[in-house]
């Protein structure tokens, strides 16, 4: 068994909306909080969408949690004290409301790196970064 955690920084709900938000101190850009397809959230330069889509995958299955992404009525962002703004997770210049299907893929590609991690065979970050 292998157990994953992570701390969110901020869980709320404002009209029916769970707001899952990421505190940064550093400057932040909007192209931080972009992306196309899941696997490219194992790219370095896309660390921070990474851990947005993993708290959506520790919150999906939570009791508490489930409807709204049942409904898709998540929102998920970071907000850079720097910048003062919050940067919203997308895909596709479309705002991620939580869809099931996503987190299906983040959960088959975390299933994909704790194998390869697991094998003994040599895991290299590098050769999935940017």
């Amino acid at each position: 068994n292998i157990k994953l955690k992570g701390k969110i920084d901020r869980i709320d709900e404002i009209d029916g909306v769970l707001r899952i938000t990421d505190y940064k101190t550093g400057s932040i850009a909007l192209n931080d909080a972009l992306f196309k397809e899941v696997e490219e959230c194992i790219s370095k330069r896309k660390q921070k969408v990474f851990q947005l889509l993993f708290y959506n995958f520790l919150l999906l299955e939570h009791v508490n949690y489930k409807p709204y992404f049942e409904s898709q009525n998540v929102s998920a962002s970071i907000f850079s004290t720097k910048n003062k703004a919050h940067y919203y997770l997308t895909q596709d210049k479309i705002r991620f409301k939580g869809a099931i299907d996503q987190l299906a893929a983040f959960e088959q590609l975390i299933k994909g790196l704790i194998t390869e991690i697991c094998s003994g065979d040599t895991f290299d970050l590098k050769a999935s970064s940017d």
